[in-house]
């Protein structure tokens, strides 16, 4: 079983007007929300994104398209905690527009342009994150993280795993514990 941490208090979620500030502040939030050791490295990388994004604004250096309105950004911001939450479950896309109140193609447009990238991409960020907190963690087995993560199986976890951080769950948690 996963070792449950104590509830900590949720803060109240700021909104900015820039798609990408917002983006990178929900992230940082969530990271040091979701456990009681955030990853520091991901909440400083987060973190420089969103100041460096925040003073790209205050230049003018952001080009001239509008951003998601902030109804659009509001789903969003439902749909990124519910994710977050549910990384284990099958998250597809029309699921995700569903609960978003919006159509699937709709919903695919608003995400690619508040969060630069697909739906499919930020999802299977978030899941190998955790797959890397889990084998640096835990002691479950690499099934096991791979089944509460959300894949389908231990080999398409290890394959996506070792595309995103160039090595294998087993080694990542060989180096981690030395």
């Amino acid at each position: 079983e996963l070792a449950t941490l104590p509830d900590a208090p949720q803060p109240k979620s700021p909104t900015f007007s820039d798609p990408l500030v917002h983006a990178s502040a929900q992230q940082v939030l969530a990271e040091i929300a979701r456990s009681s050791t955030p990853n520091a490295g991901f909440v400083e990388r987060a973190s420089a994104l969103m100041v460096e994004q925040a003073c790209r604004v205050l230049e003018g250096k952001t080009g001239r398209h509008l951003p998601p309105d902030a109804l659009q950004l509001g789903r969003l911001q439902g749909v990124l905690e519910w994710i977050g939450q549910n990384l284990s479950s099958e998250l597809s896309n029309a699921e995700l527009a569903e609960r978003a109140g919006v159509s699937e193609s709709h919903f695919r447009r608003i995400f690619q342009e508040a969060m630069g990238m697909t739906p499919h991409r930020y999802v299977l960020r978030l899941r190998l994150e955790r797959v890397h907190e889990l084998l640096t963690r835990t002691s479950f087995s690499i099934a096991r993280v791979a089944a509460q993560c959300g894949f389908n199986s231990q080999s398409h976890m290890t394959a996506c795993f070792a595309a995103a951080y160039g090595i294998t769950p087993a080694r990542a948690r060989q180096q981690a514990r030395a």
